[in-house]
């Protein structure tokens, strides 16, 4: 019985001190992050380690952030902040940003009826795309993300890379 209590008070205590720690953790400023995906390559390569600090203040359009998004933590770059109107149009897919449109290829241009809108983003909202438009989950696909969900930026910001298009020549 005596061992027993023992026992439990032991392991209170290795809890409490594992909590403690974890606590300590979490309120650090700065954290590293593996990238896992291609959604911002080729300014972000897949499996690189990267310096994150957590979010203090302010968040800017064209920083690279790190959030909770609908599939876990992510990293996008903010394209649009609250307040700023954007364009969209309608393809008959949802509204796409006319800034970014990437038309799908099976649309029939003939017979689609295109719609375009000026659209505000609210209030304690941010409009984040991943580098690699063709390969990226974003904003495009699950919508606005909460400021609340921003949890860090990337200690390196790096410009987006657009890598160049392919020149292909004619065969004859």
């Amino acid at each position: 019985m005596v061992w027993l209590k023992l026992g439990r008070a032991h392991l209170a205590l290795e809890l409490g001190i594992a909590s403690v720690v974890a606590g300590a953790a979490f309120a650090q400023p700065y954290r590293l992050i593996v990238i896992q995906g291609i959604s911002m390559s080729p300014t972000y390569e897949n499996h690189t380690a990267h310096l994150v600090h957590r979010i203090d203040g302010r968040l800017y359009k064209g920083e690279v952030v790190v959030l909770n998004g609908p599939g876990g933590s992510m990293i996008k770059r903010i394209a649009h902040l609250p307040g700023e109107s954007i364009q969209q149009i309608n393809t008959g897919y949802g509204w796409v940003d006319a800034s970014d449109m990437i038309v799908p290829p099976d649309l029939n241009k003939h017979d689609a009826y295109l719609s375009i809108r000026d659209y505000t983003i609210p209030e304690g909202q941010v409009y984040v795309l991943g580098d690699n438009r063709f390969k990226s989950v974003d904003s495009r696909d699950f919508g606005l993300i909460p400021v609340n969900q921003v949890w860090g930026t990337l200690v390196e910001q790096r410009v987006r890379v657009t890598p160049k298009k392919e020149h292909r020549t004619a065969s004859r």
